[in-house]
């Protein structure tokens, strides 16, 4: 993981990270640390807000 922080208008904890090429099409199964805890994680393929761009449009 490089960042993290809570997305406040997501209203979940979202983090930013690099994976490996061969787990690019994987999106549950991940595992992220945080403060030395372990914690589940899921890749998201599009943007968590407004991943159409309508907003930025309106």
């Amino acid at each position: 993981m490089t960042s993290g922080a809570y997305g406040h208008r997501a209203q979940r904890s979202l983090a930013l990270g690099y994976i490996p090429l061969a787990l690019a099409e994987v999106s549950d199964g991940f595992e992220i640390e945080i403060i030395g805890e372990r914690r589940r994680a899921r890749r998201e393929s599009a943007a968590v807000i407004d991943p159409s761009g309508g907003l930025m449009r309106a």
